[in-house]
């Protein structure tokens, strides 16, 4: 199916190329990304320990007009999404107190952050709307990311050292996740052939990060958890015609 949707992608420019109207766009956004928690329970925990953190999603997209004002847009991607803990202090055995806490005057210097990464496979398509047909023209754009899972990235910072652990295709993870994407922005027209746009833009996973389990060990399968993120999109379109 995903190399269907890939030759399908590379082929659509060819399939209208002898239609007017038509543009090729090259797009990179820096985002802000978190979860939202669709149960409640044990996550209160978490909400105190963890928070958002930068990542960001790069596009290469075909724009098709349809109509005066509204274009088809078709791309392919990459989108990293994801949550950092708090700094802690970092304990060790020989402190534990003996009575399942740990001995307050034993304390360490040492701090520990994890930072969770997920990346994907996007498959984008939208519809946009030009509000006007001037050099500079704001529009606004809705659209659904067919997002393929490629792999998850787990970095620990202890005292500013770095250590990545990665795992391809973890199968507690859904495979295929449906995010709509919503953006308002400006375009503005260079020379003939070119243009730069940006856009403010704001996407939310419809698919839990995780599947369902009933099985203690697993104990992300018990919080269902929705990655969204929102940032700042720019860009360049090269008009083909």
């Amino acid at each position: 199916m995903k190399n269907l949707l890939l030759s399908l992608f590379f082929c659509l420019p060819f399939f209208l190329s002898a239609q007017s109207n038509s543009k090729i766009e090259l797009l990179g956004s820096l985002d802000y990304s978190y979860r939202h928690y669709a149960n409640s329970g044990i996550v209160q925990s978490l909400r105190s320990s963890d928070k958002g953190k930068l990542n960001y999603h790069f596009q290469l997209n075909y724009h098709q007009k349809l109509k005066e004002k509204i274009w088809l847009r078709i791309g392919l991607g990459l989108a990293s999404t994801g949550y950092k803990t708090e700094k802690v202090e970092l304990r060790y055995g020989s402190q534990h107190d003996g009575q399942g806490g740990f001995d307050p005057f034993l304390s360490s210097d040492e701090r520990i952050q994890t930072k969770y990464n997920y990346q994907f496979l996007s498959i984008p398509i939208a519809l946009r709307y030009d509000f006007s047909q001037k050099k500079l023209r704001p529009f606004v754009e809705v659209g659904l990311n067919t997002n393929y899972y490629l792999q998850s990235i787990t970095s620990f910072f202890v005292n500013g050292d770095k250590s990545d652990s990665r795992k391809e295709r973890e199968n507690q993870i859904n495979q295929i996740q449906l995010a709509p994407t919503i953006s308002f922005g400006l375009s503005y027209d260079v020379n003939e052939k070119l243009e730069i746009v940006a856009q403010p833009n704001f996407t939310y996973y419809l698919t839990p990060t995780y599947k369902e389990t009933e099985d203690l060990s697993l104990s992300n399968g018990l919080v269902k958890e929705h990655q969204w993120g929102g940032g700042l999109a720019m860009g360049i379109r090269l008009k083909l015609k």
